[in-house]
């Protein structure tokens, strides 16, 4: 029976020798710097510091941006010149905002082009003699 208890205390010493000396994980969190900032998904850089200002723009969708301390500003963008479509403008150059122009492409062949924003809206014109 002495051996017994004695066999008893040994398990019972080094099972609990064996629980205290185990690693235990401790919640440690990681020191992270938050730098504000403002986040476009349609620019490069993503991220804009404060006071900084970028240009959007993506499928005829254009605006100007500034980063404030509130979050992100924008605005419409102003009309911009159109240098393209640019099979059609590389010959006549830069229409600018508001502008429209017959352009001939070859002889019996014209369009008429207007300038929207960026991109010039060009149809098929007779060409009748004037000739941008």
């Amino acid at each position: 029976m002495f051996q017994l208890t004695v066999l008893l205390v040994v398990v019972t010493v080094a099972s609990a020798a064996t629980i205290a000396t185990r690693p235990t994980t401790t919640f440690r969190p990681t020191t992270t710097y938050y730098v504000p900032g403002c986040e476009s998904q349609m620019s490069w850089p993503t991220q804009h510091g404060l006071g900084e200002t970028w240009h959007e723009q993506f499928e005829g969708f254009c605006q100007d941006c500034v980063c404030l301390a509130t979050g992100k500003q924008c605005e419409p963008c102003p009309p911009r010149e159109c240098f393209r479509p640019m099979d059609i403008l590389y010959g006549h150059g830069i229409l600018a905002a508001g502008e429209s122009a017959i352009i001939e492409l070859s002889p019996d062949n014209c369009v008429l082009c207007h300038c929207q924003d960026y991109w010039a809206q060009c149809n098929d014109y007779p060409c009748d003699g004037i000739i941008a």
